[in-house]
C-alpha cells in the first residue's frame, strides 16, 4: 500500500505497526507522488 505517504499520528503509529522503521524517507515519499500524478496526468489528465 502507500501507507507511507500518510502523514499524522495515525500513520506514523500505523508504520510502527506494520514493521516500517528508520523514520520517514521523504525522498521515497517525493518519487511516489510523483510517479502517481505523472499516471493521473497520461491516464486521466
Amino acid at each position: 500500500g502507500h501507507a507511507f505517504l500518510n502523514e499524522g499520528e495515525w500513520a506514523t503509529q500505523k508504520r510502527k505497526e506494520l514493521g516500517f522503521v528508520g523514520g520517514e524517507n521523504v525522498e521515497s515519499k517525493k518519487l511516489a507522488w510523483e510517479r502517481i500524478f505523472g499516471f493521473f496526468d497520461k491516464y486521466l489528465g
